[in-house]
């Protein structure tokens, strides 16, 4: 995968449903799991709460894209 996984959340500028660019898993003050990302047309935040099994396979996803990348 590239840098824009299939992480979807909602843009506020857009008004629209889009890809995460960069997405970072983040843990809120309250102990929350979140997914935060940029836009890809417009680069504004995009944050997303994800469930502990979404990070899981969020997690998975990323690690398995690095680690079958070609040298």
């Amino acid at each position: 995968m590239s840098t824009t996984q299939q992480c979807p959340g909602y843009c506020m500028r857009c008004k629209a449903s889009v890809p995460m660019s960069n997405p970072q898993q983040k843990l809120t003050v309250k102990g929350q799991n979140m997914l935060s990302g940029t836009c890809p047309h417009c680069a504004t935040k995009v944050n997303r709460f994800v469930s502990a099994e979404q990070l899981n396979a969020f997690r998975a996803a990323s690690v398995g894209s690095k680690k079958y990348q070609k040298r």
